[in-house]
C-alpha cells in the first residue's frame, strides 16, 4: 500500500496532490531515483486528482482547504480506492461527478 502525507500548512489539499505530483515527475530524471516509489506515488496521485471531489473535502473538513497543521495521509486501498486519513481517523472521502 502507498502512503503519502500531505502538508496543508500553506495550502489546500488538491494543490497539494499537485505540487507533489509534479516533484515526482521531475524525480523520475534523477539517476538516483527511487523509479518503484515514484511509480507509485504517480499512480496515487493520479487517481486521486482524477477522481476526488475537492470541494467536497474542502467544504466538509475545514483542515484539508489549507493554512493547517493537521497529520493528513492519503493512501490506495484495494480494488484502486483511495482514502484519507487526518489526524489517524479516516475521512469520508466522495468521487467527482462525470464532467
Amino acid at each position: 500500500m502507498t502512503t503519502i502525507r500531505l502538508d496543508l500548512s500553506r495550502h489546500c489539499i488538491e494543490t497539494e496532490l499537485r505540487k507533489r505530483y509534479s516533484k515526482c515527475l521531475s524525480d523520475v530524471f534523477k539517476a538516483d531515483a527511487d523509479m518503484q516509489r515514484l511509480e507509485d506515488n504517480i499512480a496515487l496521485l493520479t487517481s486521486a486528482l482524477e477522481t476526488l471531489d475537492f470541494s467536497f473535502l474542502r467544504n466538509t473538513y475545514k483542515e484539508l482547504a489549507g493554512h493547517s497543521h493537521a497529520t493528513v495521509e492519503i493512501m490506495d486501498e484495494e480494488a484502486g480506492r483511495i482514502a484519507l486519513r487526518m489526524d489517524g481517523k479516516l475521512v469520508k472521502t466522495r468521487r467527482r461527478e462525470a464532467d
